[in-house]
């Protein structure tokens, strides 16, 4: 037990170290939300991210216009999503189990989902009526040839 009574702050100043480092990140990781600094401070979300990167930088003024036109019904339904999320989780692990319960949550998951694929379209619509031809024809061949592998990678379906 000697060794445990003899100084060492190289050790204490070690964990006091990390422990800073691994705040710090979780700090940065609630401040940031879950897509970093988010569109609201010029950053636009992952799916216009992806239209810009497919149709180029002389997109970006029509996907920022209609991205910002449409954030408050994507937030919308993102949060109701969310909620028909929970009540889904809910239903599932409810004791007793009640098998209504479970289809009525099923049934308004995918309500919420199709009403996010409804904006997506519409706001995809939007931008496409935007661009020109040589964008709206490069989004053509990008369908026809499939996505690059490095999206398919990274999808969060």
């Amino acid at each position: 037990m000697k060794w445990l009574n003899a100084p060492r702050p190289w050790i204490l100043l070690a964990s006091l170290s990390v422990n800073l480092f691994l705040v710090g990140l979780i700090f940065a990781a609630v401040a940031s939300g879950p897509y970093g600094a988010g569109w609201h401070k010029g950053r636009p979300p992952p799916p216009a991210r992806h239209m810009i990167r497919a149709l180029g930088e002389e997109a970006r003024p029509a996907v920022e216009k209609v991205m910002s036109a449409q954030e408050g019904a994507f937030r919308a339904a993102g949060e109701a999503h969310r909620a028909a999320n929970k009540v889904y989780r809910d239903a599932l692990t409810a004791e007793p189990f009640n098998s209504q319960n479970l289809t009525d949550a099923l049934a308004a998951r995918r309500q919420t989902k199709a009403q996010m694929r409804q904006l997506t379209d519409k706001a995809f619509v939007e931008i496409v009526a935007d661009v020109g031809t040589d964008a709206r024809k490069k989004l053509a061949e990008m369908r026809r040839r499939g996505r690059p592998r490095r999206d398919r990678e990274h999808r969060r379906d």
